[in-house]
């Protein structure tokens, strides 16, 4: 979950959920708290925890997007 920017002067996500990390305090009481152990169990032989949690943010931000143009769409905002 961190991001090296030292890396060949490239930076990125170094793809470590290193639960002891600073960068990453809160993190296993948010798994714990929202199910996702539990509902990584299902995949853990198939995708790593790293990458689900990628998987799983991408889909909530999806969804947000989504609810969130449905609702604005059918808004009518006085434009005076």
């Amino acid at each position: 979950m961190d991001f090296r920017s030292h890396w060949n002067n490239e930076g990125g996500s170094d793809g470590c959920i290193n639960f002891t990390d600073d960068d990453n305090k809160g993190l296993p009481e948010c798994v714990r708290r929202f199910g996702i152990d539990k509902l990584y169990n299902k995949w853990n032989t198939k995708v790593s925890l790293a990458d689900f949690l990628v998987i799983i943010a991408e889909a909530a931000i999806g969804r947000v997007e989504t609810d969130n143009f449905n609702f604005f769409k059918n808004k009518k905002f006085d434009r005076s």
